[in-house]
């Protein structure tokens, strides 16, 4: 396991310095506009509040 690790952060390592060396990559963002892409997600909270009720 410890010699996968180090063979992946000598990988990143020299991605990283090849993008340093031959440039940076260039990224693109748009927007979609396309509504029913939407990610529905339900959130559950607990909220630590006093209770009046003791």
């Amino acid at each position: 396991m410890t010699i996968f690790v180090i063979l992946l952060a000598f990988l990143l390592m020299l991605k990283d310095i090849g993008e340093y060396i031959w440039g940076w990559p260039n990224f693109e963002f748009s927007m979609d506009d396309n509504k029913s892409s939407f990610l529905d997600i339900n959130v559950d909270l607990v909220v630590n509040m006093p209770c009046k009720y003791k």
